[in-house]
């Protein structure tokens, strides 16, 4: 349902927020801003005005891959604290990245992978430095527009008029709560905020892996993985099927979940939006859209 309360049905049409897939969308604007000339994805980040510990040594790509050592502001408790407290309040970036200079490194530049929302925030600020606009005019000019993706926004700044789905949030045999209210998409920004209808979303990942929409080069440094739980490259990873490999994100955030995944060797794109997170009507776990996204490239490749 897209509105429980409402009786409304999810169809095709509604928007839906993609959660950390937003990371995918990031990373193709700084692999396009280097095409340009604008910025190099070994830049370290104190040239681009970013005042963080070890920015002299911490690079755009180990941004992008997770390997900066920098912490998540989403793991800090003050953070957590003060999100829950004043839960619609619209935040500044530099006040995500004080949340996570507070916690302290978790790794050195260019080290083990971890997994950091607050990598993705920086990337932002850089490229927003580097190329002289918004992230979201940015964004609108070098990724969504190009693409094709006539569904897709970053909520907090942009509006739009497709019906909007609810998030809800559901425990053991309870009421769905909607969740949409529950914080402002400035909170994830450019690491989570990005949403828009399942076939944008499939459309995205089928043009990002499988077209000219980067060079070559920039393909190559996509899928250019840090080894870890999942493979991990710029905004994307790689996980493994019975007899193939997904290449894609997923995200999570409150109230939704979502996936999309490539099958490079069978051409196969997939994409699972929910609008749920927790366990169903009947106690059961809500099904996770990553498993089920590489499912049903796995029935696509057998038929």
């Amino acid at each position: 349902m897209a509105d429980v309360a409402g009786g409304e049905d999810l169809t095709p049409q509604h928007i839906l927020r993609a959660g950390s897939l937003t990371k995918s969308y990031t990373a193709a604007l700084k692999l396009r801003l280097e095409e340009e000339g604008l910025l190099t994805l070994d830049d370290t980040i104190d040239l681009w005005g970013i005042d963080v510990p070890s920015a002299d040594a911490i690079t755009v790509r180990q941004l992008l891959n997770h390997t900066s050592g920098l912490a998540d502001y989403q793991n800090n408790p003050t953070f957590i604290d003060a999100i829950t407290a004043e839960p619609t309040r619209v935040w500044e970036p530099a006040e995500l990245v004080d949340y996570t200079v507070e916690l302290g490194p978790v790794g050195r530049p260019g080290g083990a992978h971890a997994y950091s929302n607050a990598n993705y925030v920086i990337a932002a600020l850089v490229g927003e430095e580097a190329a002289g606009g918004t992230y979201v005019g940015l964004l609108r000019e070098h990724v969504l527009d190009p693409a094709g993706l006539e569904h897709t926004y970053l909520e907090g700044e942009e509006t739009w008029d497709e019906p909007t789905a609810m998030g809800y949030v559901v425990q053991a045999m309870g009421t769905p709560t909607d969740t949409v209210g529950a914080y402002h998409a400035s909170a994830v920004w450019s690491s989570g905020a990005v949403v828009g209808t399942g076939d944008d979303v499939r459309l995205w990942m089928e043009t990002l892996l499988s077209t000219d929409f980067l060079t070559d080069e920039s393909q190559a440094q996509l899928v250019d993985w840090v080894p870890g739980t999942l493979n991990y490259g710029l905004g994307i990873f790689a996980i493994q099927g019975q007899g193939l490999t997904g290449y894609g994100h997923n995200g999570a955030v409150m109230g939704f979940q979502a996936a999309a995944l490539h099958d490079p060797q069978g051409g196969a794109t997939v994409s699972v939006l929910q609008n749920q997170i927790g366990v169903d009507g009947t106690g059961q776990l809500a099904s996770d859209p990553t498993t089920l996204a590489l499912q049903i490239l796995e029935a696509l490749a057998a038929s």
